[in-house]
């Protein structure tokens, strides 16, 4: 698997996207990328905590796992960002975009990512 190369895909989809990071199971980062100059998290030990928080996310989905099914994507929305994770297999895929993106945007971006995950991963 190619990760850097995923990494700068979706980085392309749309100039909204501010950061795409892959975390593996460990929390542990694989591949990132930066599109803009414009990232929130500036400190590289705000980056190295984000794996980690989202697996602890991850792990507090699956709390749900038997009642709903599995998580396999989540749309969170800051007062600065959105944030678009995807889960699949082991890894958790860390989308940021403008928060001013719209709604409507953000699922042309949502669908384009996913074709681009299942050409990559699945």
């Amino acid at each position: 698997m190619n990760f850097p190369k995923l990494v700068n895909e979706i980085v392309e989809v749309d100039n909204a996207i501010r950061f795409v990071a892959i975390v593996d199971k460990e929390g542990r980062e694989i591949a990132s990328n930066v599109s803009t100059n414009v990232f929130l998290l500036k400190q590289k030990s705000q980056q190295q905590t984000l794996g980690f928080d989202m697996l602890i996310l991850k792990e507090l989905f699956d709390l749900y796992d038997e009642v709903l099914g599995t998580q396999s994507f989540a749309h969170l929305m800051r007062e600065r960002v959105h944030v678009l994770l995807y889960y699949v297999k082991n890894l958790i895929i860390v989308v940021s975009c403008e928060r001013t993106t719209s709604h409507h945007k953000i699922v042309g971006i949502v669908e384009c990512i996913n074709q681009i995950i299942e050409k990559h991963i699945t």
